[in-house]
């Protein structure tokens, strides 16, 4: 009997910690005078996540079923952007680029050069066919050889580089000083995947302290609990900081739909 109560006490330990999600707590710090701005609060659990705003906590995102939900708790509202959303605005901006270049091949050479040359210092996507694959972007880490200590925890600072150079400094600990850093991880890169399509630029509004390619991720060989741009070579004054991280088990009506909200389409690109 007691061997049996023993068995249900470990299994249900292993059960809970098997479902425990994360709860991660963003600021911005300045790195001159300390002083720190409420940024977002993240909720990971399962492959689902819900992050809300400090600054307008009636607009809640959350993402699960490989979409992300846009809530709006001033108007009892919720939007989906999901694969076929975004591949209805990428069709529109294939089909604009084609036009584009039909109008400038029958302009007069002069003309087409300066509109060629605008192109190119917007980007070249255009010029490259549309629907070309571009050139990717090459990212790397180096070590500085330095570290920080951020709220108590001691961290080892990279530099993240873009095509050779430097784009952001994070400060990185071990995946095991930070409980459910592995999923946390795991559910950044299936956010990623969502924008796949809509490539570099895209992802990189979209993301957050985390190096935004899984080689880089990979090298650093953690998780940064900082990080700071470079601005012309130099590192701003604003750092992203973790300033707290727990594992705690977090109750599924989390990462739903309120009730009683209903679907709004998300607008669609005019063609």
């Amino acid at each position: 009997m007691k061997a049996h109560i023993a068995s249900l006490v470990l299994i249900s330990l292993f059960t809970a910690a098997s479902h425990a999600g994360v709860v991660i707590e963003f600021v911005n710090r300045n790195a001159d005078t300390g002083k720190e701005e409420p940024l977002q609060s993240m909720w990971v659990q399962n492959g689902m996540a819900r992050m809300e705003s400090a600054r307008n906590r009636e607009a809640v995102t959350i993402f699960r079923d490989d979409a992300l939900n846009i809530v709006n708790a001033n108007t009892k509202t919720y939007q989906v952007m999901d694969k076929a959303t975004l591949d209805q605005a990428m069709g529109v901006m294939d089909d604009a680029m084609a036009k584009m270049r039909e109008r400038m091949a029958a302009l007069p050479p002069d003309q087409r050069a300066m509109m060629e040359q605008m192109m190119k210092q917007r980007g070249g996507a255009m010029m490259n066919g549309g629907n070309a694959p571009q050139k990717p972007v090459a990212y790397d880490a180096q070590p500085t050889g330095g570290g920080d200590t951020v709220n108590g925890r001691s961290c080892k600072l990279w530099n993240i580089t873009r095509d050779g150079v430097p784009s952001q400094q994070v400060c990185v600990v071990p995946l095991s000083a930070l409980g459910g850093a592995d999923e946390v991880i795991a559910l950044s890169k299936k956010m990623s995947a969502l924008f796949e399509k809509f490539g570099e630029r895209m992802r990189d509004q979209m993301g957050s302290s985390l190096p935004q390619t899984s080689g880089s991720l990979t090298k650093i060989g953690g998780y940064p609990i900082m990080s700071r741009a470079y601005r012309d070579g130099q590192l701003a004054k604003e750092a992203f900081v973790v300033k707290t991280w727990s594992q705690k088990t977090i109750e599924p009506a989390k990462f739903e739909i309120p009730a009683g909200y209903t679907k709004q389409e998300m607008p669609k690109m005019p063609k």
